[in-house]
């Protein structure tokens, strides 16, 4: 996301500003009502809502109550329905922004954060993903994948051949972090938690046909998500479900922030609609080549935040969207008159932030999404079959539909951005899994 750079301040005491924003259609300021109410807490600290007293965020849904109003015990926080955000999210079409802004803090409540322990012990940011269940996190596989790292020529891609096993790692050195919005501040004053993988459960069609295709990991953590005002889960789509075109879809991670930029501390977002896979990404636009045949049904596709395909380099426009280190995050949409937000799609792939073309690669700038709809059968089953083996002490390990590949990843995706790190292996193929001690780094992202 081309972003202006974040202003960052810390002091013992924070004045936390509680709003309430409701926004008609349209973007005159007439049609806008904010109320601010005002009230300190010490940084760690969550304001009741009705701003007459605060509480540690780590007393929150602990069924003791603090607030004089009980907001901390509130069941829309400790049992909160899906795609709801309680802190209003920025609209970038209302204020007509062509790029990327820093989100409203904690109100992507579904965002999380994947961290890599080096051997140094340094937690090293390198994707995003998605909460979806109290012990369930959506994101890449491409973010966990050691092998194999496709390009392409063209002629098509390169190092890259059916059926090849992926390789994956332990998921011993993953930590997820939840509610945060900067990755450089204390937990505790994000009100942030830092959880283990337990296991990682991949697609096992992934990168088998066609290169990047079903990109869906699954992250099960060793305890349950603390929710509370900050902290919730995304809705997932139904069976099947699609993104029509132009439906106005929102993006966010701690990615770069432009060409040639370092990712961001904070939390960025970005609003841009979705294209046809059909008539404009695996087509000619505009005199442009495209992915001709390469969007599959798993995939959606954005163009810039005007909704067009434009070419690398390109003066003309700014490029907004996702780029490294966005890998795995979030694309929330709200189809069909929905008023909860649904993780439509997961950050996969694309060229927006190169500032020229590869050679064999279609001039023009591209984000593309993996399609959740289209796996949402995989992702319930999934779910359903490891909770259901892990409450059964010995019990044999769940069969197909899981790829029962545990996992550790490294940095940021994108070339040459990988911490090397030593782990056992585990080695995922089709029919068998083999340990292996290997040194590995990380497949991020294979055409930003």
């Amino acid at each position: 996301m081309e972003l202006p750079s974040p202003k960052i301040f810390s002091a013992a005491y924070v004045l936390l500003f509680l709003w309430t924003i409701s926004t008609v259609r349209g973007t005159s300021t007439e049609n806008r009502e904010t109320r601010i109410d005002l009230v300190q807490c010490e940084a760690d600290e969550i304001a009741c809502d009705n701003g007459r007293g605060c509480y540690n965020a780590t007393s929150a849904c602990d069924g003791t109550v603090n607030c004089q109003d009980s907001s901390d015990e509130k069941p829309a926080y400790c049992a909160p329905a899906c795609g709801v955000s309680h802190i209003p999210i920025l609209d970038h079409a209302s204020e007509r922004i062509t790029g990327g802004i820093v989100a409203n803090r904690h109100s992507l409540p579904w965002q999380v954060a994947l961290f890599e322990t080096t051997e140094s012990r340094y937690k090293d940011h390198f994707c995003g993903g998605t909460i979806i269940r109290d012990r369930w996190i959506l994101t890449a596989a491409h973010c966990l994948a050691l092998n194999p790292r496709a390009k392409w020529s063209p002629t098509g891609p390169v190092n890259w051949a059916p059926n090849e096993p992926v390789s994956y790692p332990s998921p011993e050195n993953i930590t997820v972090r939840v509610g945060a919005h900067d990755l450089s501040a204390l937990l505790s004053v994000e009100k942030a938690v830092d959880l283990e993988v337990n296991s990682v459960h991949c697609h096992p069609m992934y990168h088998q046909q066609t290169p990047w295709d079903y990109d869906f990991c699954l992250l099960k953590l060793k305890e349950v998500i603390p929710f509370r005002k900050n902290i919730a889960p995304a809705c997932l789509p139904t069976r099947g479900e699609d993104v029509s075109p132009n439906t106005q879809c929102l993006i966010s991670g701690w990615g770069r922030t432009g060409l040639g930029q370092a990712t961001s501390s904070v939390l960025q977002q970005v609003t841009k609609p979705v294209l046809s896979r059909l008539t404009t990404c695996n087509t000619t636009e505009n005199g442009f080549p495209q992915f001709e045949g390469a969007i599959t049904d798993r995939m959606l596709c954005t163009g810039n935040v005007q909704g067009i395909i434009i070419p690398i380099g390109s003066d003309s426009f700014v490029p907004a969207g996702s780029c490294p280190g966005d890998s795995g995050g979030p694309m929330m949409c709200k189809t069909k008159g929905a008023t909860a937000w649904t993780v439509s799609g997961v950050v996969s792939w694309g060229t927006l932030c190169r500032d020229e073309p590869l050679v064999g690669i279609p001039p023009i700038s591209v984000d593309i999404y993996a399609r959740t709809g289209y796996v949402v059968d995989w992702i319930e089953t999934t779910i359903a079959q490891q909770d259901e083996f892990d409450s059964t002490p010995g019990s044999a390990a769940p069969t197909a539909p899981i790829s029962m590949s545990t996992i550790a990843p490294t940095t940021e995706r994108g070339v040459g951005t990988t911490t090397p790190a030593t782990s056992a292996v585990q080695r995922l193929s089709m029919s068998s899994i083999v340990l292996v001690l290997t040194s590995f780094s990380f497949m991020k992202c294979p055409l930003f």
